[in-house]
C-alpha cells in the first residue's frame, strides 16, 4: 500500500520565490495527495500568484491577520493532516530537485522511522548556490539511519543539524501539540526535532536534494544578531534536559557552545560593551551556571584576541 504524503506551504510575502517553490513541489517524480497552503496574510502578491495554483488536490487557506509565528502555522497545517500520512513542511522560499520525495521517503519503509531528511545547499536570492550546508561537518558525508535518541546524543542537542524543515518529511502520528513552543520565535524547528526524535529513528540522505534560500526577508536573518536567539537556545537545552533523561555532562556541553558560538560570532568591541555584558548577564540570570560560562568565554574570547595580537 502507497504511503500517503501531504505538503504544507507556509507562506509570508515570498511572492518572488513562490513560483519556483511551486514548480518544484509540482514536478516531483513521486505522487503526493494533497497541499496545503497557507498564507500568513501576506501584504505582497502573494495570494494572486496562488490563485494559479488552484486544483482538487490543492486548498489555500489565508489568515486575516498575521500569526507572527511561522510555527503557528506548522501547527494548523498539521491539524488539517490525517494521523497515516508522511508530511512534508515546503517552506515557500526554498525549492528542491524532482526527486527529492522519491528519495526521501524511502527509509519509511522501516515502520520505526519518525523523520528524514537530505543534506541542503544553501543557494542566494538569486537562487544561485552558496555551499552546501554545515560542510565543516565530516559526519554529513555519509547518509544513516539510526535511532532518533542517539542522533540527539551525538549531534542534536548541541545544535541545530536539521537546518532547513524544507528538506524533511515525518510522520504525522509522531506529532503531537506538545511539539510546539510558541514563545519561540527561531529556534521551533529545533525544539520540534528534539521531540519527535525521541518516538523513533532518523534518516539521513548525503545526497543535496533540498535548496535553502537565505535571503534578508527572513525572520531567522533580521533576528539572528539578537540576544533571543541565545535566550531560546538555552531555554530549549533546559527543557529538553526536564522532560527527558538528559546526562548532565550533556546539559554542560550543550550549554557551553550555545553561548560560545554566540560569542564568538560577534566583534570583540561588542562584546566587550559594558551594557551588552549586563544584557546578556539579565537574560542568563535564570540559570547561574550560564553565567560562570559567559564569563569563562569572555575570557576565552578575549584571551584569543590577544594571542592572535601578539602573532
Amino acid at each position: 500500500m502507497e504511503q500517503k504524503i501531504s505538503i504544507i506551504i507556509p507562506n509570508y510575502n515570498h511572492e518572488p520565490f513562490l513560483s519556483n517553490r511551486m514548480s518544484s513541489v509540482l514536478s516531483q517524480n513521486h505522487n503526493f495527495d494533497q497541499i496545503f497552503i497557507l498564507d500568513d496574510a501576506s501584504t505582497d502578491s502573494s495570494l494572486d500568484l496562488l490563485s494559479n495554483y488552484k486544483q482538487e488536490n490543492v486548498t489555500i487557506i489565508c489568515n486575516d491577520s498575521n500569526s507572527g509565528s511561522t510555527f503557528l502555522q506548522w501547527q494548523k497545517g498539521l491539524s488539517l493532516v490525517s494521523t497515516d500520512s508522511l508530511v512534508w513542511i515546503a517552506e515557500s522560499d526554498d525549492f528542491c530537485k524532482p526527486d527529492f520525495l522519491e528519495e526521501i521517503i524511502k527509509p519509511f519503509s522501516d515502520p520505526d522511522v519518525v523523520l528524514s531528511y537530505s543534506r541542503s545547499i544553501d543557494v542566494n536570492e538569486n537562487g544561485e548556490q552558496l555551499g552546501l550546508s554545515y560542510d565543516h561537518l565530516e559526519w554529513c558525508n555519509s547518509s544513516f539511519i539510526k535511532d532518533g535518541k542517539d542522533e540527539i546524543g551525538d549531534h542534536l542537542y548541541y545544535q541545530c543539524t536539521i537546518p532547513n524543515v524544507s528538506s524533511v518529511v515525518f510522520r504525522r502520528s509522531a506529532v503531537d501539540d506538545t511539539f510546539f513552543y510558541h514563545n519561540f520565535k527561531l529556534c521551533g524547528d529545533w525544539y520540534f526535532y528534539l521531540k519527535i526524535l525521541q518516538k523513533g529513528k532518523v534518516a539521513y540522505n548525503s545526497s543535496p536534494l533540498n535548496f535553502h534560500r537565505f535571503h534578508q526577508r527572513t525572520l531567522r536573518n533580521q533576528l539572528s544578531n539578537n540576544t533571543s536567539i541565545l535566550f531560546e537556545r538555552l531555554k530549549i537545552i533546559k527543557k529538553v534536559k526536564k522532560d527527558y533523561s538528559i546526562p548532565l555532562i550533556m546539559f554542560f556541553k550543550s550549554a557551553y557552545q550555545q553561548i560560545r558560538q554566540y560569542i564568538f560570532q560577534r566583534k570583540i568591541t561588542e562584546i566587550f560593551n559594558f551594557k551588552f555584558v549586563l544584557l546578556l548577564i539579565d537574560i542568563l540570570k535564570f540559570n547561574p551556571f550560564f553565567i560562570l560560562i559567559l564569563i569563562y568565554t569572555l575570557i576565552e574570547r578575549f584571551l584569543m584576541r590577544v594571542i592572535k595580537f601578539i602573532r
